[in-house]
């Protein structure tokens, strides 16, 4: 009975999705006759991308990413997510259109926040894109009015949302699933180093990015002393972390230029861009303070936490495409350089990321950390 918690480790776009795709389909081969829970938390300035089994990438604001994986996995929008709904309409859309039947299993939380055009309005009209690199999408401004207690929720303005879900009241079906047993996957945004009480703030998100918050905003945290299993966390981390461009604070490591790293990997890496506002990364060398913050701050080393390591390609292009742990090991510069960032990390990796559609997965990492074979 296990809730499997994403969280980004650094400054963003760690591969969240991605980390939760796979996870959903590993877990989807093994289990037996029980239903995938997959949530979403947060709000739309945020994509995650996952790749289906026809190759094609989804790049997702709203909707949990591996809601393409797992096509009968029951979905849900939490309570302490921002909706936006023409966000979410271009989504159910394309994915119902693509055969995936999202609006038929998508539970949207009636206590949701919607995420309005007077809140974007609010944010691309003023100046906090200069001074922190917001991406103006409106959910700070969303949250403010729900402080406020001004903000509209989706049972309130449920006739906009009826056509693309269930409205429901999303945390007591989340916590019946787990009691019978069935696994969740909650998937977070943002990361660590964005959080809204991190020493980075003022540039930073409008909340914080920790397991505890996730759980916080589906509504449930399970504390039965009884099941010690009940809640891991899945700490994505990337070998080079980045932020979005413009003022968006300290990278607190070496800052590098995309020209560096392409020298570097002899002309693998590429300049990569932010899903949603299309910007140029920024990015950086490997960050070992603002790991070891994030890892503390999520339970540390000896708790249920499953560090993930993506963008292992990036350290050795030969990797790209792997799913075998015999890989990692047979490229000897590559392996030196992730067992010293394990150091930093203060235990083994239960994944490693070797591409946008594949991981390996470290199996003894795995039963070691979970201390029972649940895959």
């Amino acid at each position: 009975m296990t809730i499997h918690a994403v969280v980004g480790g650094q400054f963003g776009s760690e591969a969240k999705g991605h980390v939760a795709a796979q996870l959903a389909n590993r877990l989807n081969s093994n289990r037996l006759n029980k239903t995938l829970h997959l949530v979403r938390v947060g709000g739309s300035n945020a994509g995650h991308s996952a790749v289906d089994s026809a190759g094609v990438v989804w790049a997702l604001r709203q909707v949990p990413a591996a809601a393409v994986i797992d096509r009968n996995a029951a979905l849900y929008i939490a309570q302490g997510s921002e909706v936006d709904v023409n966000v979410l309409t271009d989504e159910v859309v394309a994915l119902d259109q693509a055969g995936y039947a999202v609006s038929s299993r998508l539970y949207i939380d009636q206590n949701a926040t919607v995420l309005e055009q007077h809140h974007i309005d609010r944010e691309s009209g003023s100046d906090i894109n200069a001074r922190t690199g917001s991406t103006s999408k409106g959910i700070g401004a969303a949250r403010a009015d729900r402080i406020m207690r001004v903000a509209n929720t989706v049972g309130q303005m449920s006739d906009l949302f009826t056509h693309l879900g269930i409205i429901a009241e999303t945390a007591p079906m989340i916590a019946a699933a787990h009691m019978r047993g069935e696994h969740v996957i909650v998937e977070g945004t943002q990361g660590y180093g964005l959080g809204l009480h991190t020493r980075f703030y003022p540039q930073t998100t409008s909340g914080d990015c920790r397991t505890v918050d996730l759980l916080a905003q589906i509504g449930y945290v399970p504390l039965d002393p009884s099941q010690p299993r009940d809640i891991h966390t899945w700490l994505v981390l990337r070998t080079y972390p980045i932020r979005v461009a413009g003022n968006s604070g300290p990278m607190d490591a070496d800052e590098l230029t995309w020209e560096q790293l392409t020298e570097r990997s002899g002309g693998y890496i590429q300049a990569e861009r932010t899903t949603v506002t299309k910007k140029i990364r920024r990015v950086a060398e490997w960050n070992p303070k603002l790991v070891s913050e994030a890892i503390q701050a999520n339970g540390g080393v000896h708790s249920r936490m499953h560090p993930c390591l993506m963008f292992c390609d990036y350290l050795e292009p030969k990797l790209a495409g792997s799913t075998d742990m015999i890989d990692l090991l047979t490229h000897v510069n590559a392996w030196r350089q992730i067992k010293n960032l394990e150091v930093n990390i203060g235990k083994e990796c239960s994944m490693y990321g070797t591409s946008p559609s594949t991981v390996i997965f470290n199996d003894r990492q795995i039963t070691r950390a979970i201390t029972r074979d649940w895959l």
